[in-house]
């Protein structure tokens, strides 16, 4: 055997073992997925205002992902993150654009049209509230085949917690 065919077996069995480990695209995310959330997100800033105690958390979701199911989800995995301060707000958003850079959000411009309404992408996002009256979580999602604006009541004020 010379040296060319066994390098090549080498290399064609390097590359068989990662393919097989999930190492090349589409595979890799769907091995993590089995160890963590069923859908991919990032927490993209994680800040408490200390004289309000409040605590507020932007997260970048896919946009394929963004289903009632999944952000009741989403509001679970960050709220166990985060338990304290227990008032809390989850800017969630399913386009990079509706992102504020740190910049924007030094300026406080792109955090209020979140605030306001839909953002500029159209592309579907939602804003948890935990508070000790009640948690919700309020979505806008106007694609084509999308579900409107809703709001999703994860404890109501009949429920509130006591301090």
């Amino acid at each position: 055997m010379s040296n060319t065919t066994v390098r090549r077996a080498i290399t064609f069995s390097v590359i068989s073992v990662l393919v097989a480990l999930g190492a090349f695209g589409t595979g890799a995310a769907q091995f993590r997925l089995g160890t963590s959330s069923p859908f991919r997100y990032v927490i993209v800033h994680n800040e408490v205002a200390k004289a309000a105690s409040v605590r507020q958390v932007w997260v970048l979701m896919e946009q394929e992902a963004f289903t009632k199911e999944n952000l009741k989800t989403l509001y679970q995995l960050v709220v166990k993150r985060y338990p304290q301060p227990y008032t809390m707000n989850i800017w969630v958003f399913t386009n990079l654009d509706d992102v504020s850079t740190p910049e924007e959000a030094d300026d406080d411009h792109g955090e209020s049209e979140v605030k306001d309404g839909r953002p500029l992408s159209g592309a579907p996002t939602a804003v948890c509230v935990r508070n000790p009256y009640n948690e919700y979580i309020n979505y806008f999602d106007y694609r084509p085949n999308g579900q409107g604006h809703g709001k999703i009541i994860v404890r109501g004020p009949e429920k509130q917690k006591s301090n």
